[in-house]
């Protein structure tokens, strides 16, 4: 623990000028006596450590020490700092912030205002409003399962409302399509399933591990589901334009003289896509495949008995 403590301390010395020992004591959760004693340490390895008295005063490299920061380009560096930044603002992981220390020594010195005024300026957050702290203690959870090929019980409740309990082994952890989703193995079905994080009520971690099956995640990351999608021709009034740009790649989406638009693209007749396409109301218009017209026409009648019948009672 000392060790890296130490390498972590080397890191921070050459990003900064000066840092003061209450700031290191408080990064590290160690006492200013430790930091000291560390300090001393770096300087007898022969690294040129030195202190600033006073109010303002601190630990810093003389004047002139640098390392070779030529290893990467700036524009590698860059792309780097934001990858590490899009986990650091998602997963609460020490260990991503000590990364993008060690990982800002590979820039030049007079690169290092640029850097700066770049972090300001970038950020990502795929955490949904309001509800950051919940998901980041999930993500957590299922991230360091997903490192120590633990399992997981969890509550889930799946697109038919329906809630129950499983046992997953967890092979990926991905964002797609605005959601988290889990690729894992359920003992329940007694094969690989995807799990979307929203629903997942409850996660506890087990004491039983299990071991990676590298045939079985890949089949299943080559199994887009694509196959079993069908084409759409959908009809979309100028009204929702914007939310229609939100949902479907540029190239489907072909406007029309009057500002309405037309989307050409793949997608399936589920119960999930059948409920995306009534959230768009009298706005859209399926043109195309007949099945979908019928399947849409279906439901609008369902929904027009439920409220007839809700009016009649009251």
């Amino acid at each position: 623990m000392r060790l890296d403590r130490l390498l972590s301390l080397y890191v921070m010395l050459l990003n900064r000028k000066k840092i003061s020992a209450l700031d290191l004591a408080r990064e590290f959760q160690v006492s200013v006596r430790t930091i000291y004693r560390d300090m001393g340490a770096l300087e007898t390895a022969g690294l040129p450590v030195t202190s600033y008295p006073g109010p303002q005063g601190g630990f810093g490299f003389i004047e002139g020490y640098h390392i070779d920061r030529q290893v990467l380009s700036f524009q590698d560096i860059l792309a780097i700092l934001s990858a590490l930044k899009v986990m650091g603002s998602t997963l609460a992981n020490k260990e991503i912030y000590q990364v993008l220390e060690k990982v800002k020594t590979l820039v030049p010195f007079e690169k290092t205002p640029g850097i700066d005024g770049w972090s300001k300026r970038f950020g990502v957050d795929m955490l949904p409003w309001g509800r950051e702290s919940d998901f980041k203690s999930r993500l957590n959870l299922i991230q360091t399962a997903l490192f120590e090929n633990r399992q997981l019980e969890i509550v889930y409740l799946n697109g038919q409302g329906e809630e129950n309990r499983r046992v997953i082994d967890i092979y990926h952890l991905h964002f797609k399509a605005y959601s988290w989703y889990i690729m894992a193995y359920c003992h329940l079905r007694k094969d690989i399933r995807y799990f979307k994080l929203s629903r997942i009520k409850e996660v506890k971690p087990l004491d039983s591990y299990f071991e990676y099956n590298e045939k079985l995640a890949s089949k299943q990351e080559n199994d887009s589901g694509e196959s079993s999608f069908i084409p759409l021709k959908l009809h979309f009034s100028s009204i929702v334009k914007a939310r229609v740009y939100d949902c479907f790649p540029i190239k489907d989406i072909h406007e029309q003289d009057d500002a309405s638009v037309i989307v050409e693209t793949l997608g399936d007749m589920s119960e999930s896509s059948l409920s995306f396409f009534l959230g768009f109301g009298e706005q859209l218009e399926v043109l195309e495949p007949e099945e979908l017209k019928e399947k849409m026409a279906e439901k609008v009648q369902k929904l027009i008995a439920l409220y007839a019948k809700s009016a009649v009672s009251d």
